[in-house]
């Protein structure tokens, strides 16, 4: 049979030698901006964040994130800068997540609400130098960044003379590589100065996938945000949500827990959240069953920082 292997023909009498393997290549890691332009074509017109009696559906975010990010890129922001987001928790923080992270470049959530030592801290050692904030938030941050405020009238005009065309990898300043930061989050300070970890995409794409395997989210479902973006567990959520095209309801700054949170996630029809141990006890008389929701207790990772630079998680480095 012609298929078989002998020795038969050939002068040498030796055996046929076999075909070197090729080395398999790496399946592409899926970046953020990868990851949230995946959510938006599940159900563009599905609402993809709900928060204090507005909405923004997939399609609106991804538009207006888009030219938003388009002047970040042209004032020469991209991959390996740090862009700060001075807002708490609302959907203008969503937005400026959303933003950034089309550039390329990495977000560090700052708490406007922290004091001025702490935040000057946290954004001269992450290296921002530029950040998004609301004029609600601008006055308790320091001068040291350069803020673009949502909402001024200057910066919404540069906005408008924008496309709001997806971002492409011709769009941006640099390349956008998996071992590049994704966005950087500090600790408490409890026990002294804030410390900051580097998170690159690395990872991502499969913790997505793993919160879609365990918890099951679908584009029906409405998740919560109740972390503040300076916690990682608002990462989770980010996840959690745009992995299945969910909407994300984000929970009013002056909610903490108790008959408050209890009565919000029955009134939003909340089906999935990620809770601290500390406000789901607080939750008298809670149960799951009766909410119709997924809960999850977070506990804290703790990551030592390498002396003279910010760890990274991810990166190999």
């Amino acid at each position: 049979m012609s298929g078989d292997r002998t020795t038969e023909g050939r002068e040498d009498g030796g055996a046929r030698r076999a075909r070197p393997r090729r080395p398999r290549r790496r399946r592409a890691t899926a970046l953020l901006p990868q990851i949230l332009g995946a959510a938006v074509e599940i159900d563009p017109d599905r609402d993809a964040v709900s928060f204090d009696g507005r909405a923004l559906s997939y399609a609106e975010l991804d538009s207006r994130s888009s030219r938003i990010a388009r002047v970040l890129i042209g004032r020469g922001i991209g991959p390996e800068d740090v862009v700060a987001v001075g807002i708490t928790r609302s959907m203008e923080s969503v937005l400026a997540l959303w933003s950034i992270t089309k550039t390329g470049a990495a977000f560090v959530p700052v708490d406007p609400t922290y004091p001025v030592d702490r935040v000057q801290h946290m954004l001269s050692d992450s290296g921002a130098r530029n950040g998004l904030t609301t004029s609600a938030h601008r006055g308790g941050l320091p001068d040291t960044c350069s803020w673009s405020i949502l909402g001024e009238a200057d910066f919404e005009a540069a906005i408008a003379a924008e496309s709001d065309e997806k971002i492409s990898v011709y769009d941006r300043v640099r390349p956008l590589r998996a071992e590049n930061p994704a966005y950087i989050i500090y600790t408490s300070g409890s026990t002294g100065r804030p410390k900051g970890v580097v998170v690159t995409h690395t990872g991502l794409a499969d913790l997505a996938a793993e919160q879609l395997d365990r918890y099951g989210p679908t584009s029906s479902s409405r998740t919560l945000a109740f972390a503040s973006p300076s916690f990682d567990a608002s990462i989770l959520e980010l996840l959690l949500a745009v992995v299945a095209g969910s909407t994300m309801v984000i929970t009013p700054t002056d909610i903490y827990g108790g008959d408050e949170l209890a009565e919000f996630l029955r009134r939003e029809s909340i089906t999935h959240a990620f809770v601290t141990p500390a406000a789901l006890a607080s939750v008298v008389c809670f149960s799951a069953a009766a909410l119709n929701c997924t809960t999850r207790q977070i506990r804290p990772l703790s990551v030592p920082a390498r002396k003279g630079s910010l760890p990274r998680i991810g990166s190999g480095r």
